[in-house]
């Protein structure tokens, strides 16, 4: 799949984002095609894929990839598909089909329940297309005029609770009753960044940050995280870059200390991070350069160090809030050697809590 994921990037992707905001999907109620959406495309007069941000986009319509390009196992697919010269990549206009697309559109859950149902008809977006979550519970619907032009988005919570409505043509949203927050408009925060997505927003795939409604490109911007559904108690600020952490990144704790700081480069702490505990005592300092740790001290609760690195070498000690032993990590040449972890019973753990080894593979292990 290498090679189609290369075609979706160079075509633009059709993904679930554009779907949202430059047209939701409706087909030909009688046409009873089916195509995953990372086989589709919007081509400009030369039939090559487009980029959302192009001027080409709105008009231009939607070609499904022949069935024969699709299987990069096919003794033909190079030749059929793309061409690759001077180190650029070319989707070959014979790649896709001659006449727009007409049929549904779908995007699956891991789990291969449908996660984006939409139609097409022509190559134009039209009538609704509705995304529903891992739980089944629908979350967006958007309706479409026969131009592919979005008219009117409803969204609902996990509780299934309306929470906005956006009339596109009148220009006005509704945020509808509920706890008096709107997820698109969360209470005043000096440290909560203009335009973000939340955590619950995204998900991990490999070593990378993607929006969830995003099939092929990493995610670019701030992620936010709060301790509570009021939206009141900021928790994390995280920036992303190609979907590694790059640039600032900041925690809280619940009661509003500072829990974790550091700035990134390409995935990689870089230079100071800090981790404090609830009290605002300081528990870990450690400096980092070109990816490697070069020097770090960690203390326990009565400010006491238990823990050094030094020229990228040594022994770091974590603890539990209770003062028992949580995490040993070692460092051999600013390199993680070996780590044991423990649980707050004192048992032994096989490997990292999921939340250091899955969620946050890059930042050190919290409290």
């Amino acid at each position: 799949m290498k090679i189609l994921l290369k075609i979706a990037r160079l075509a633009g992707s059709f993904c679930l984002g554009a779907m949202l905001v430059l047209g939701g999907c409706k087909s030909n109620p009688e046409s009873k095609r089916v195509v995953e959406a990372k086989f589709l495309a919007r081509l400009d007069i030369n039939r090559q894929p487009l980029e959302m941000d192009s001027a080409e986009w709105g008009s231009a319509l939607y070609f499904a990839v022949k069935p024969t390009a699709r299987d990069h196992y096919a003794d033909d697919f190079n030749s059929s598909t793309y061409q690759i010269a001077d180190g650029q990549t070319t989707i070959l206009a014979g790649a896709f089909e001659t006449e727009p697309y007409s049929g549904r559109i779908i995007i699956k859950h891991a789990d291969g329940a449908t996660r984006l149902l939409a139609h097409i008809n022509k190559g134009r977006l039209v009538h609704t297309a509705t995304i529903t979550d891992a739980d089944g519970q629908r979350r967006t619907a958007i309706d479409y005029d026969d131009r592919g032009t979005a008219k009117h988005t409803q969204e609902w919570d996990t509780d299934g609770t309306l929470i906005t409505s956006i009339d596109h043509q009148a220009g006005v949203t509704t945020p509808e009753p509920g706890d008096g927050t709107s997820p698109n408009t969360p209470p005043a925060n000096s440290n909560l960044p203009e335009q973000y997505l939340e955590f619950s927003k995204v998900e991990i795939r490999g070593w990378l940050v993607f929006d969830k409604s995003e099939m092929f490109f990493p995610y670019d911007g701030a992620l936010v995280a709060f301790h509570d559904k009021a939206k009141q108690q900021l928790a994390r600020v995280e920036n992303f870059s190609g979907g590694k952490p790059s640039g600032k990144v900041a925690w809280w704790h619940p009661n509003g200390q500072k829990h974790y700081e550091a700035d990134y480069v390409d995935g990689e702490p870089d230079g100071l991070t800090t981790w404090w505990r609830s009290d605002g005592s300081t528990e870990h300092e450690a400096f980092w350069q070109d990816g490697k740790l070069v020097r770090a001290t960690t203390w326990d609760a009565t400010e006491q160090e238990n823990g050094k690195v030094l020229k990228g070498s040594g022994k770091l000690i974590f603890l539990h809030p209770d003062g028992s032993k949580r995490q040993e990590a070692s460092y051999s040449d600013g390199v993680l050697s070996d780590e044991s972890w423990w649980d707050e019973e004192g048992n032994t753990l096989p490997n990292a809590p999921t939340f250091f080894r899955v969620e946050r593979p890059r930042i050190p292990a919290a409290p």
